[in-house]
């Protein structure tokens, strides 16, 4: 029990002139036993009844003190406790109930509280105490073996400065929960042996100055501890020791790592220490993500940096700086969050399907086996639209699992199979696909645990190429007299062809953000127009001027009449196969030649007829080093004619 105030007596109690504040407990103490065999004890309310008289301003507040030397075991609470006050308004009569804390962690024994309430207020412009009352909670604990001792704080800031060679900070260690007692040694790096250790020790440097291991300035942690007699550690004593000088603050932490998880909504919180020796003023920013117990100051002390609420972001990766400024000086803390949520998809600017990056999911729930995608995907080709749905299930390795998403959309577009030789200027091909996901989270049984949706997806095939808004790789290319082009371009939502037949006087052609050129290549032998499928399903052109060579392969089918003893043919099948040489090309498109070589669909016209075909060239040589002009020979299977 502390000393107490001067009490201002009120007199004779009957009111008359005299200012009083009463205070009236309902009963002054309780005991609770707990054998830790079995539940804990639960403590009954107590009421504090309150009467003031010509008091204004009136207060109670309260304390909370332990007898033995250990950590705190109980708090009060109920609609009048208010931080460190219990609220005048609201009646006189005031429920008090007590919360046992941590009591798991005290060792057998008998341990006293007390608390003290007191009452307070103004009276002729003067403040007084005018009356004290307290009420006592005795906790006796018996078959509890696992409580152990330990010190009272899970770390120990203290400063050492250069100049002047002293220690501060927080320098006293008490030992909790010696109730036997056990005699102890503290032992740690660069501190004072001490012996016989009961309830608590300070903490001493030793040769911090000389010791060369030691950096000028900054912070080193130092794990010390408690030993018993025989040597063996009972508990650790962890110092943050920073070195310096007055005129620095100094922060004991070089960065802060957080993760929350957004199945709940949740924060995630983490403490620094501000060294700060001469009490400078400083003021502290933090990324939006993050919130400060306090934004400036000018003490030393704890700072917690606490995060949103997963609820409010996106998940993903987020970093930043915490930053301490004081006398046109800064500190910086690097500070990274991840919030992990269920489904983890960032496409950024891409809309193309091979561009996205993979979905990734995360377990949200303990017994979650499977992922299940309920896949749904709009397609317009020439106005005709489709609509794809499909189911996929994906088991979880090692908590996550991965959708290729992109892909899947990607391997379902509509194809035109059909040639592009009559089609009228700004033709639309087709509309970007329009996705829709429901992402369930099942557990072994196939029963519903989660589920997400991502809708509104616009993603067009293939990869979003280097021409863009053209769909093409190629930005210099040869032309020759009779060349068509082909312009394949993305406009808003769709992919639309320009067709371009009189070419003879084009140089260049603009596409917005980006400029084609053209180079006359004058020697050519015949003008043989082609345009094949690209990776975005779209046409791409180009001029072969080689000679070209037709030809059918024939195979029979024939076998002997056993009654004739001779041979007779039943039946026949043939392909046509196309042979052409290219004629010249600049280097720069010999990658054309090979995505022609590549794709699975082309057209060719020669002489005013179209042949469908595709390519079943077996080699395409890429480098020669004693080329000076390039030409390949190219080999097309005849679909149809």
């Amino acid at each position: 029990m502390p000393p107490l105030n001067p009490i201002l007596d009120p007199g004779d109690g009957s009111g008359n002139s005299s200012p009083y504040f009463y205070l009236l407990l309902n009963n002054n103490s309780q005991n609770l036993v707990w054998n830790a065999a079995n539940s804990q004890p639960l403590a009954n309310i107590f009421s504090l009844t309150l009467q003031y008289y010509l008091i204004t301003s009136p207060s109670i507040a309260y304390d909370i003190y332990f007898s033995e030397p250990v950590a705190p075991w109980l708090e009060i609470g109920g609609p009048s406790v208010s931080g460190d006050f219990i609220t005048v308004s609201g009646g006189t009569n005031k429920n008090i109930s007590i919360q046992l804390i941590g009591i798991d962690l005290l060792p057998n024994g008998v341990y006293n509280s007390e608390i003290v309430f007191t009452a307070s207020g103004t009276s002729n412009g003067v403040v007084n105490t005018y009356d004290i009352v307290s009420y006592f909670v005795t906790l006796t604990i018996f078959n509890n073996s696992s409580a152990s001792i330990t010190v009272d704080k899970n770390q120990y800031n203290v400063f050492f400065n250069r100049q002047t060679g002293i220690l501060s900070g927080d320098t006293v260690v008490n030992v909790l929960n010696n109730t036997e007692p056990l005699s102890l040694n503290f032992i740690a790096n660069n501190f004072v042996t001490k012996n016989n250790v009961i309830n608590n020790f300070d903490i001493e440097e030793f040769n911090i100055a000389s010791n060369l291991n030691l950096p000028n300035q900054g912070t080193v942690n130092i794990n010390g501890g408690l030993f018993k007699v025989d040597n063996s550690q009972i508990a650790n004593v962890n110092i943050a020791l920073t070195l310096g000088i007055n005129s620095d603050l100094f922060v004991d932490k070089s960065f802060i790592n957080f993760q929350i998880n957004k199945a709940t909504p949740q924060t995630a919180n983490s403490s620094l220490y501000l060294t700060n020796p001469e009490d400078k003023s400083y003021a502290i920013t933090v990324p939006s993500w993050l919130t400060l117990s306090q934004n400036n100051g000018s003490t030393s002390g704890y700072i917690t940096v606490t995060t949103v609420s997963s609820s409010t972001l996106p998940g993903g990766d987020y970093s930043g700086d915490i930053v301490i400024t004081y006398d046109n000086k800064s500190i910086s803390i690097p500070v990274f969050l991840q919030v992990i949520s269920f489904m983890s998809f960032n496409p950024g600017n891409n809309n193309f399907c091979k561009d996205i990056p993979s979905i990734i999911f995360n377990r949200m729930n303990a017994t979650a086996r499977i992922l299940r995608i309920k896949m749904s995907a709009k397609f317009n080709l020439q106005g005709i639209e489709t609509i794809k749905e499909n189911v996929y299930a994906i088991p979880y390795v090692a908590d996550k699992a991965v959708f290729n998403f992109g892909d899947k959309v990607n391997n379902q577009f509509p194809r035109r199979k059909l040639h592009f030789f009559d089609i009228p200027d700004n033709f639309l091909l087709m509309k970007n696909a329009v996705v829709d996901l429901v992402c369930e989270e099942l557990d072994s049984n196939y029963n519903l645990l989660l589920s997400e949706t991502l809708t509104n997806v616009k993603l067009f095939p293939g990869s979003r190429p280097s021409g863009f808004p053209l769909l093409s790789n190629n930005l210099f290319r040869k032309k020759n007299k009779g060349s068509v082009f082909f312009n394949s371009k993305v406009v808003g939502e769709e992919i639309k062809i320009e067709k371009v037949e009189n070419t003879d006087n084009i140089d260049e052609l603009d596409f917005g953000s980006t400029v084609v050129k053209y180079y006359n290549f004058p020697k050519y032998y015949n003008i043989i127009s082609v345009h094949f499928e690209n990776d975005n399903l779209s046409p791409e052109w180009f001029t072969l001027t080689g000679e070209f060579k037709m030809t059918s392969e024939f195979t029979h089918i024939y076998a002997n009449n056993i009654f004739k003893s001779q041979n007779e043919k039943y039946d026949f099948s043939k392909v046509k196969m196309l042979n052409v040489n290219t004629g010249f090309f600049l280097k720069n498109e010999l990658l054309l030649v090979e995505k022609l070589v590549e794709s699975k669909l082309a057209y060719i016209k020669i002489s005013d007829k179209i042949y469908r075909c595709f390519s079943t060239t077996q080699k395409l040589i890429l480098d020669d080093s004693s080329e000076e002009l390039l030409n390949r020979d190219l080999d097309f299977l005849i679909v149809e004619m």
